[in-house]
C-alpha cells in the first residue's frame, strides 16, 4: 500500500490527495511525515490547510518552525490552521480559533460562508511571532521540506458546442494551458469566481485559456452537499444570485447561455455540456469545480471551490515550468 498512498499524495485530483494525507498521518513513519510536510509548500491553500489539519494529530516540536512560517500565509485559513497546530504542540493560546476562518473552499447556494475575522487572526499571529522571537532557540530548525508538485494524467480529447452551436475541441487550445470551470446553471455558487476568472484570462492570455462548462442541474453526479470536507470558500462573498435567478428553472440552453455571457461580460469561451460527458468524467458534484490542464494536454489539478487570483497565477506558473 505504501507505493499507492505515496502516489496518491501527488495526485492531480484533490479528492484523491485528501484520503492519502489522512493515511500518511495514520502511518506516522518518517517517510510519511516527510510527504505530509511537503504538502505545506503546495500552491493550493486548500492542500496546505489539509496538511496542517493532519499534522495537528501527530505534530511534534519539529513542526513548530514550519507552523510559525505559515502564520504569514496569504490565506487566512492556512494561518488559522497553523495557529491551531502551534497551540497543540506548545500548549499556548493567543486567541486564534477555528471559527475565525473555517477551512472551507466551497459553499452551497443556501448557506454562504461565514466571513473571516481578520482582526483576531492578525492579533493572534502577531502574538505568536513575538513569542517565537523569545523562544526560537528552544526548537530545532529543520531544513524546509522540498516543494511537492502534483502528478500528470493525460486528459482525453473532448468536444462541446458553444452558445452559437459551434463545436469546440479541447485540442484546439494545445500549446496553452486550459482551465475548465464547471457551472451548474441555476446555482449562484457557480458564478462566485466570474470576476476573478475574467481577470485571470486577461492577465494570463499568453499561456492560458479559461473555458467555462455549463450544465443542467439534472445532468451529472447528484450531490449538492455544498462543501468538501477540507472545504473552503472565498474570502470575498460575491452576490451572484442574479445569475441563478435568470435561469431559475435550471435548464441550460444556448440562448440562455449567450445572454449570461453578455450580461456578465465573460471574456472566455463558455460551452454547453448537454449530455454531461465532461461533468461525469471530472466527477463534478460541487460547483464551481475546476480542472487545470497543461499545454501538453495533461491534467495537473482538479478540485472544487473558489481560489484567489494569486493562487491561480501560482498554479499557471507551476505548470508552465514543469
Amino acid at each position: 500500500m505504501e507505493a499507492i498512498v505515496n502516489e496518491a499524495a501527488h495526485d492531480p485530483d484533490l479528492n484523491v490527495r485528501e484520503p492519502a494525507l489522512n493515511i500518511l498521518a495514520e502511518a506516522r513513519s518518517a517517510n510519511s511525515m516527510m510527504l505530509l510536510r511537503q504538502q505545506l509548500n503546495d500552491a493550493d491553500p486548500a492542500v496546505r490547510v489539509l496538511a496542517l489539519q493532519q499534522l495537528q494529530r501527530v505534530a511534534s516540536s519539529n513542526d513548530v518552525p514550519l507552523a510559525i512560517h505559515l502564520l504569514d500565509d496569504p490565506d487566512p485559513r492556512v494561518t488559522v490552521q497553523a495557529a491551531l497546530l502551534l497551540r497543540k504542540t506548545t500548549g499556548l493560546d493567543f486567541g486564534i480559533h477555528s471559527s475565525h476562518a473555517l477551512p472551507k473552499f466551497t459553499r452551497s447556494d443556501e448557506a454562504p460562508l461565514l466571513p473571516f475575522n481578520l482582526d483576531a487572526i492578525r492579533r493572534g499571529a502577531q502574538e505568536w511571532r513575538e513569542w517565537w522571537t523569545l523562544h526560537r532557540a528552544e526548537f530545532p530548525q529543520p531544513s524546509p521540506p522540498p516543494r511537492i508538485f502534483p502528478g500528470k494524467l493525460l486528459a482525453k480529447e473532448s468536444a462541446l458546442e458553444d452558445s452559437d452551436g459551434r463545436l469546440i475541441h479541447l485540442s484546439e487550445f494545445r500549446g496553452k494551458a486550459v482551465l475548465l470551470c464547471f457551472w451548474k446553471i441555476g446555482s449562484a455558487a457557480s458564478f462566485d469566481d466570474v470576476a476573478t476568472l475574467t481577470q485571470l484570462q486577461e492577465q494570463e492570455s499568453r499561456r492560458l485559456t479559461v473555458i467555462a462548462i455549463a450544465f443542467d442541474p439534472a445532468v451529472g453526479p447528484q450531490d449538492d452537499c455544498g462543501g468538501e470536507a477540507h472545504g473552503g470558500g472565498h474570502e470575498h462573498q460575491h452576490n451572484h444570485a442574479h445569475a441563478a435567478d435568470s435561469h431559475g428553472n435550471g435548464v441550460a440552453t444556448k440562448p440562455a447561455l449567450k445572454e449570461l455571457v453578455t450580461r456578465m461580460s465573460i471574456n472566455h469561451p463558455v460551452l454547453l455540456d448537454a449530455s454531461g460527458s465532461l461533468v461525469f468524467r471530472f466527477n463534478v458534484q460541487e460547483v464551481p469545480t475546476y480542472a487545470l490542464i497543461d499545454a501538453q494536454g495533461n491534467l495537473r489539478r482538479r478540485f472544487a471551490g473558489s481560489r484567489e487570483l494569486s493562487t491561480w497565477t501560482a498554479m499557471v506558473e507551476e505548470i508552465s515550468r514543469r
